[in-house]
């Protein structure tokens, strides 16, 4: 029998490269999510802004107190003409938590984005990039400043969550491909399904995955496509999910719509300014805007977009067979682009930073696969994209702040490109949000000069004019609102609200029922034309309205305030005790129950003086059970009763009242002109 043979020197130089690999591994592991964080930890103190962040976080009722039925619509419904189920999700555990305090919010921003870091990071290891580059890699992704946007913006929250499923699905993939277990594929596309419920740029994947194989193989194996069917057919059905509902909307219909020509165009423009942006990261701006037709601007941003996509293709065509990883790069960034480009997509801006959330990982790919050609220099380049790493740290460390706020963010715009006529209305907006109604006039009015062909400066200036209660200017301003723009529902409600508080409400009632009209399902329409009616005396049209209000919003607790009071003139008590139950569930000091009790009183006093004493008596019977609290009540009662020369019973209530407000002093008045208090 032959002796186990000892471990060779070889096998000793092995393990100790390999342990030495480990602790090289755990040291970039630890600073990754150390250095990602303490670069963007001020976001966790930024208040959200007046993009985008609003419509998630206030105007999205399913991802409040969520149930069977709102889970239903998260997963039925769109929201920002956007199918994302798994973001949702996210923001009703955000409400859960926190009642989607803006800090909480930014903070699970920042978790998924350094998540997203460390998967990345595992994932170039799996494409057997060395420790160090795939280090480097991670965090030029983590800390790149075209990040920013979807890290440090609320509603970038589709970006880093569909990536942080994309990210395991890949890296599941990739397990598979080493280790042939199919398990690792079956949560591969469980993980794919989660990132195309997030957002669905991740149809992108099965041609990241293809481009994976040729950095694996160094070579393109057709065999192993078989693999990538099911992932095609779940970007095909999600693909189609995405733009159902979606077609015949434009990113401004107030516009020119655009050409097949004009999309081609502005899509090798946005192509040229992506490739470019992810290298050289400066002048960054929330809004990049399309550049004028013939403008100089427009024929530099042509001839860079010509020139990206002439490069990226030779460069892959040169490089297929050469060094295929490099070609990998330049694939994995040209697919993770295409889906954002004019030709496919609806945007209302030339390019947007988030968009590259997920590309600029091809160009880092590109750039390591050429420095590992170059072993020579392999050392020295990577010392000068450590300092690159260095320069985009300040650069993100300087942009971050921009996101604080809604002003931080809007006038950074302006000062960038003062004809961003988007950005004077979102930022007059939140002036207006606030009550500086001069500033946010001066923003409308900007607009105005800047679009008068557009109804948007026209219709905030009008609500500016409305807040200084300038009625006749704002009636103008709303005019030229509907003149180019007939069917504008909020210049159609906003009319409906001028007439309203000039006490036309007819004319009121008119403006609201043809924003109704155009649009269904407005809420609060539905209580403002309830207010109209209430106005008019017209109660049972009144609760009719606040009704249906409170069926479109189940917690709309001043429509259940009035349709209460609406109940208690139509008689209908049992009705406003549920209407007034129903709005100290939503608001626990709401004013439901106090006005109802009120409102019967007053009913009851005009009762009492047009003779009708039975019937103030049951007016003030109901204002006391509505509110047992309510010393008024039972001051009256007293009246009542003193009426029919029940003294003791009239004593009774006064003490009642007495005991409810000690200071009343008509109820002790009246206890001693009948005998005394006690």
């Amino acid at each position: 029998m032959k002796k186990k043979q000892a471990v060779t020197p070889v096998e000793k130089k092995n393990s100790k490269a390999e342990e030495n690999f480990d602790s090289i591994k755990w040291i970039w592991l630890l600073i990754i999510p150390v250095l990602t964080f303490l670069v963007y930890q001020s976001v966790t103190t930024f208040d959200a802004t007046n993009w985008d962040d609003k419509a998630y976080l206030q105007e999205t009722p399913m991802v409040r107190d969520l149930n069977m039925e709102k889970t239903k619509s998260i997963f039925t419904k769109k929201v920002l003409n956007s199918y994302n189920p798994i973001v949702l999700l996210t923001f009703a555990y955000d409400h859960k938590m926190a009642k989607l305090k803006p800090e909480w919010c930014h903070s699970v921003n920042l978790f998924f984005h350094i998540m997203n870091a460390i998967l990345v990071f595992i994932c170039m290891r799996k494409l057997r990039f060395k420790t160090n580059h795939a280090g480097i890699i991670a965090i030029l992704f983590a800390l790149h400043p075209l990040a920013t946007e979807a890290v440090a913006w609320i509603a970038g929250r589709k970006d880093v969550v569909y990536l942080f499923f994309f990210l395991f699905s890949w890296k599941f993939y990739l397990d598979f491909f080493h280790l042939k277990k199919n398990i690792f594929l079956v949560a591969s596309l469980l993980f794919f399904v989660l990132s195309l419920l997030s957002k669905v740029q991740a149809i992108t994947l099965p041609f990241i995955l293809i481009a994976s194989d040729l950095m694996l193989d160094q070579k393109f194996d057709k065999k192993r496509l078989l693999n990538k069917i099911p992932y095609v057919i779940l970007s095909l059905v999600f693909g189609i999910i995405a733009i159902s509902g979606s077609g015949e909307l434009m990113a401004d219909k107030y516009s020119v719509p655009f050409t097949i020509f004009d999309k081609l165009v502005y899509s090798v423009m946005a192509f040229g300014l992506y490739f470019v942006k992810i290298i050289f990261p400066f002048h960054q701006i929330a809004i990049y805007q399309f550049p004028k037709a013939g403008s100089s601007e427009f024929v530099v941003d042509l001839i860079i977009g010509i020139i990206a996509v002439v490069s990226i293709i030779i460069g892959f065509v040169i490089s297929f067979k050469k060094n295929p990883r490099l070609a990998a790069g330049l694939l994995f960034f040209a697919v993770s682009v295409f889906p954002v480009l004019h030709l496919v997509a609806v945007n209302s801006a030339l390019i947007y930073e988030r968009f590259v959330y997920l590309a600029d990982i091809g160009i880092f790919i590109a750039v390591f696969a050429l420095i590992e050609q170059i072993p020579k220099q392999e050392k020295r380049l990577s010392y000068i994209m450590i300092a690159v790493c260095v320069l985009f740290t300040g650069l993100t460390y300087a942009r971050i702040p921009v996101w604080k706020n809604s002003i931080s963010l809007w006038t950074d715009v302006i000062e960038k490109d003062p004809t961003a006529a988007d950005a004077y209305t979102n930022r007059g907006q939140y002036y207006e949000s606030i009550n500086e109604y001069d500033k946010a006039f001066l923003d409308f009015s900007e607009c105005v000069k800047l679009q008068p062909n557009k109804p948007q400066g026209y219709h905030n200036r009008a609500v500016s004019y409305f807040h200084k209660s300038d009625f006749k200017n704002a009636l103008l301003d709303n005019q030229h609102v509907l003149d180019i723009d007939p069917k504008h529902t909020d210049a159609l409600v906003n009319r409906g609200a001028i007439f309203f508080n000039m006490d036309q409400n007819d004319s009121a009632i008119f403006y609201y029922k043809k924003a109704l009209e155009v649009s269904p399902g407005l809420a609060k329409t539905y209580y403002f034309l309830g207010s109209s009616y209430f106005k008019l005396k017209d109660f049972n049209s009144a609760a009719k309205n606040y009704k249906k209000a409170t069926e479109l919003i189940t917690d709309f607790s001043d429509a259940y305030v009035y349709l209460a009071v609406s109940y208690v003139h139509l008689g209908k008590i049992q009705e406003a005790e549920f209407a007034i139950n129903a709005a100290e569930k939503y608001t626990p000091n709401s004013a439901a129950r106090t006005m109802s009790s009120n409102e019967l009183i007053q009913l009851g006093n005009a009762a009492y003086r047009n003779g009708q004493v039975d019937a103030a008596f049951d007016y003030y019977k109901e204002s006391a059970s509505i509110m047992p609290t309510n010393a008024e009540s039972y001051f009256n009662l007293g009246g009542i009763y003193l009426v029919r020369h029940d003294i003791v019973r009239a004593r009774e209530n006064w003490k009642k009242t007495i005991s409810l407000n000690p200071g009343h002093v008509e109820a002790n008045n009246w206890l001693q002109k009948t005998g005394g208090i006690n």
